[in-house]
């Protein structure tokens, strides 16, 4: 078995935007594993973003044999905007009615 401390860097994304908690730990690996699990929570506000990246980062061996790449020991997380920066558009009703000789208005 062997543990591996990781952090998480918030490159362009904030902290009120995705939730990793914690942003510092150890992650244990048993013989042979070769993946381990951090949780991740992204926060669906209406704020118009653009893309948001974090970096997820294996810094040390704390304890075992393991190995850490250091030209592969990080991670690129993309959240991908659920709105659009210029705003989103659209008509309150897709049927309009309008008469002949007034002011129509349109919602």
């Amino acid at each position: 078995m062997s543990e591996v401390t990781f952090s998480i860097i918030y490159t362009s994304a904030s902290q009120d935007d995705v939730i990793v908690t914690p942003t510092i730990g150890i992650l244990t690996f048993g013989a042979g594993q070769t993946q381990a699990i951090i949780s991740v929570g992204v926060v669906n506000d209406v704020i118009p973003e653009e893309n948001e990246f974090l970096t997820l980062r294996l810094d040390s061996v704390v304890t075992g044999d393991a190995v850490i790449v250091e030209s592969n020991n990080e991670a690129t997380l993309l959240v991908a905007p659920s709105d659009d920066p210029n705003g989103v558009f659209q008509w309150e009703s897709t049927t309009v009615t309008a008469e002949e000789g007034t002011a129509n208005i349109m919602t």
